[in-house]
């Protein structure tokens, strides 16, 4: 819903990933003779259907997995199998190219393609197509990266240097914590490489799944009972709703709720998103999801392309890349699909409690979880607002001054200032030295005056830097921006020659 006020490319690029999968269920449709991929609504809704029906599918491997973050989750519920060998190869084609664009707009598109390729030859077994998918998307993707090789030196574009870079700095903060051990370690260094990777791995899954809150200590023992309740999924199979079930479920469903309390009681509401990207926090409707595993993974689904679906989804995701952003955002994709599965795991749950006062207690857990979804968004809806109306100051501040040059020291404040793009010229200084280097080099291409942006937080300039800019500064103008503090700024039109 964050994202979803406004077109752009997320909505587009959503748009996009849903047209594909249903172009590429099609396709599927044209497997070999006899096989039959999955179980359809139709049937699971047959009177006589009871809930092991629910449990031999054989199409959501992404169910099972822990976040859960199949991709492929609609292959769940395909559609009646059709005789459509002819358009299977050309509508996989178009699904291909279809996740192509979808991948220009997003990146989030280079694990979706490998996910949704791994899940349709593990459910249909149809080679042809899956080639097909394979070529439409390597048709639309291969311009783009020469594209982005002649623009950027690397056919992944300019976020794949920034990625590089993050790693390389977590990476070097690892070696240099360890050093002093190395010595020691060195005739088993691979393995103790090969663990810190898995580890720093296990990290980001775990912060992109439980994370919400900006301590880590509180939000680690909050998200105890969702790994309860992932565990009471993974389980032997299920035969009944027990009241064990219940009480995970509530347990979970009362972590949610002081989650969402505190994200109402925020200070810093806007500044602390970064802390509140995970997943199952964020939409704790999912936890149904999560307790009807066992019955996705029951079924001629192995678990192995689950496990693969988790690491395809974490690998090109780091904690140390995160931003002022609407949640988990690198999941947005599948939201769609992973509410189709939440509300097939809660029928299914439904069915099989026995007892009246069991299936009122869940149908009152749902709706409960549902409020909170409710409650998240809303709030995303508010701090989106808050959010507009403090970038507004600023951009009124700066649009007053004179001056076309502006000069400031938060890059993220020439990133607000996006609006005045084509109206001004950007300078971002880091050091004292490239603030004194930047006003000669615009004194000496003839300009008079320049506009000073300084973060009031988080600035970088020492204060003998902030006292050559009083002592040049010609008006000035402080912006305030209650609940965006990060937002807070001095605005100062400065003479270029020293007085």
């Amino acid at each position: 819903m964050f994202y979803g006020v406004t077109f752009w490319e997320h909505s587009l690029a959503i748009c996009l990933v849903l047209a594909a999968v249903v172009l590429l269920l099609r396709a599927g449709r044209a497997g070999p003779p006899g096989w039959q991929p999955g179980i359809t609504l139709r049937r699971l809704s047959r009177a006589g259907e009871g809930p092991a029906a629910a449990a031999l599918s054989a199409a959501a491997p992404v169910a099972a997995t822990p976040e859960p973050l199949a991709v492929p989750a609609p292959l769940a519920i395909p559609a009646p199998r059709v005789d459509a060998a002819a358009a299977g190869v050309p509508a996989a084609i178009a699904a291909g190219c279809l996740l192509g664009l979808s991948t220009v707009l997003r990146e989030e598109g280079y694990v979706l393609v490998v996910a949704l390729l791994a899940a349709f030859l593990w459910a249909y077994r149809a080679a042809r197509p899956a080639v097909a998918f394979g070529a439409g998307w390597l048709g639309v993707m291969a311009p783009v990266w020469w594209f982005q090789h002649s623009l950027f030196g690397t056919a992944f574009g300019i976020h794949a240097a920034a990625y590089r870079a993050v790693g390389a700095a977590a990476a070097g903060a690892a070696d240099q914590a360890g050093a002093a051990g190395a010595a020691a370690a060195a005739g088993a260094g691979w393995v103790l490489e090969v663990c810190r990777q898995a580890g720093a791995k296990l990290g980001d899954l775990v912060f992109f799944l439980f994370r919400f809150h900006p301590d880590a200590r509180l939000s680690g023992l909050l998200a105890v009972p969702f790994v309860l309740v992932l565990l009471a999924g993974l389980r032997r199979r299920r035969l009944r709703t027990s009241a064990l079930d219940l009480g995970l479920l509530a347990a979970a469903a009362a972590a949610s709720a002081v989650f969402v309390a505190l994200l109402l009681a925020d200070r810093e509401p806007v500044f602390d998103t970064l802390f509140t990207q995970g997943l199952l926090p964020h939409t704790p409707f999912l936890l149904l999801a999560l307790l009807g595993l066992r019955a996705q993974l029951a079924g001629p689904s192995r678990p192995a392309p689950c496990t693969l679906f988790a690491l395809l989804v974490v690998l090109p995701l780091h904690r140390g890349d995160v931003g002022i952003l609407w949640g988990p955002r690198h999941f947005l994709a599948l939201y769609p699909m992973l509410a189709a599965l939440a509300l097939l795991a809660w029928r299914d749950l439904m069915r099989l409690a026995a007892q009246p006062a069991r299936r009122r207690a869940l149908a009152a857990l749902a709706a409960f979880l549902a409020l909170l979804c409710l409650v998240v968004e809303a709030r995303g809806l508010r701090l989106l607002a808050l959010k507009k109306a403090s970038t507004q100051r600023l951009l009124e501040a700066v649009r007053a001054a004179p001056a076309r040059a502006v000069v400031t020291d938060g890059y993220w404040l020439t990133e607000e200032l996006a609006a005045l793009w084509f109206e001004r010229d950007f300078f971002a200084v880091e050091s004292d030295a490239a603030y004194h280097e930047l006003l000669g080099v615009l004194e000496r291409h003839g300009a008079a005056e320049a506009t000073v942006v300084l973060s009031r937080r988080y600035g970088r300039l020492s204060p003998a830097i902030l006292a050559d800019v009083r002592r040049r500064a010609i008006s000035g103008r402080l912006v305030s921006t209650p609940g965006v503090e990060l937002l807070d700024a001095a605005v100062v039109n400065v003479r270029l020659r020293e007085p």
